[in-house]
């Protein structure tokens, strides 16, 4: 049985940004979790989800592989949408359970 890992959303500093957040795996080296477009605060990983003035949508870093979220999104929901879904993908490649709070 794999073990599960509880991604928490939560609002940012505006309402139009959201940052998703999880404790760091001991066995999941930290270039990977770098090159996957997250960051470390403390023992924690996170990712932001946030709206971009210049790009005239939301952004965010996270992607798998050859797929990452190409869309250009004009709803948080859509943007959350989509980084959640990265993020999923990602820690079921490194053999995780995922729930979401």
């Amino acid at each position: 049985m794999a073990e599960k890992i509880t991604v928490y959303v939560r609002k940012g500093r505006t309402d139009h940004e959201r940052i998703l957040s999880f404790n760091r795996p001991p066995d999941i080296p930290q270039t990977d979790i770098l090159e996957a477009g997250m960051a470390f605060d403390g023992n924690a990983v996170v990712s932001a989800v946030e709206w971009n003035d210049r790009a005239g949508h939301f952004i965010h870093a996270l992607h798998v592989g050859d797929e990452p979220c190409r869309e250009h999104h004009q709803s948080l929901a859509g943007a959350l949408r989509c980084a959640e879904a990265q993020l999923f993908t990602w820690l079921v490649l490194h053999d995780y359970e995922v729930e979401f709070a």
